[in-house]
């Protein structure tokens, strides 16, 4: 019997991504403020460790397939996609799991008035 776990709108936030406001080898965090959040749909700031919780109980279930219903970025910014890749590929390799990902309305489109489709399937 397969196990699967369904997970949809986790709109990561790089907490260490800098977004070009800080370089990440300093290790500076990149915190979107209170009023940037209130104004959103969206709390920013607790999306990363949130995803990550998900994925430690995802090991604990012992479910190895995740399926990412979109969403997984808020708005297809580079450092948020790419540091979805990090965090999916430290999970197929240290903890076996296998990801099935398709776009949401916020992943295809970036900070830029241009769509993210080809960007994202290159691989960035």
């Amino acid at each position: 019997m397969l196990k699967a776990a369904i997970v949809a709108d986790v709109h990561l936030h790089d907490l260490y991504g800098g977004y070009g406001l800080r370089e990440r080898s300093r290790g500076a965090l990149a915190l979107r403020t209170f009023a940037d959040t209130a104004a959103s749909t969206r709390v920013f700031n607790e999306s990363y460790p949130a995803f990550l919780a998900i994925l430690e109980d995802i090991v604990r279930r012992g479910i190895s397939t995740v399926v990412l219903l979109g969403d997984y970025s808020d708005d297809g910014q580079p450092g948020a996609v790419a540091a979805l890749k990090r965090i999916l590929s430290d999970y197929e390799t240290n903890h076996g799991l296998r990801f099935f990902t398709v776009f949401g309305n916020h992943d295809c489109f970036g900070p830029v008035p241009r769509h993210q489709s080809k960007w994202l399937t290159a691989g960035g």
